[in-house]
């Protein structure tokens, strides 16, 4: 008779997750028409273009948990506050991505403390999860020395400006069947007042 493991079935059932905050539909378009110049201008393929998000976390939880940690995300957002997120000119990692930075990342930075208080939130047994610590847009990732050297050519001194206020985080899962990224959930930045005993929704 085979058996198998609890923590082996659990790693076959880990589903991939998402937390980012998207910009307004203004700066969104913005943003948009900034990547189809980059792909047209400097030949960029479909998978070197990013999704123009704020991501905040990355990290996989087991099915059978997603409900739980949903909750505990709405807590969390409903404690944020909205911010207003300036985004200002660029960002380079070398020789390899370019996007977009973000000038004032307090309220980034507030929403990844209260993620990293919640231990069980974010891991499994066999998964740590990602914690953005410089949050920005990505644009362009996995260019080839070719394509860094002229975007850096024409871009490292030039200028972007743009502001939206955060007022919400968008919770996504990548699909099994399609590899796509579905959204699971919007949540309201509400600034209110939530009381709860850390790791109740986990007990």
């Amino acid at each position: 008779m085979v058996t198998t493991s609890f923590q082996s079935l659990t790693a076959q059932a880990e589903q991939q997750y998402m937390v980012l905050i998207r910009p307004s539909q203004a700066v969104e378009q913005k943003i948009r028409r900034l990547k189809s110049s980059l792909r047209n201008e400097f030949d960029l393929q479909p998978q070197q273009l990013q999704g123009g998000y704020l991501l905040l976390a990355r990290f996989s939880q087991i099915p059978m948990l997603e409900q739980k940690m949903l909750d505990r995300l709405r807590l969390i957002a409903m404690e944020a506050q909205p911010f207003r997120a300036i985004l200002k000119d660029y960002f380079w990692v070398p020789d390899h991505t370019m996007g977009i930075q973000v000038a004032n990342p307090t309220g980034l930075h507030v929403l990844l403390s209260n993620f990293k208080r919640e231990p069980r939130l974010f891991r499994t047994a066999n998964n740590k999860p990602y914690f953005n610590q410089y949050p920005a847009i990505s644009l362009a990732s996995r260019l080839q020395p070719n394509q860094y050297n002229a975007l850096t050519i024409k871009y490292r001194y030039r200028h972007f400006s743009a502001a939206f206020m955060a007022e919400g985080m968008t919770v996504i899962r990548k699909s099994k069947l399609t590899g796509q990224w579905l959204v699971i959930e919007e949540m309201n930045f509400q600034n209110m007042p939530v009381f709860s005993r850390q790791g109740v929704l986990f007990s």
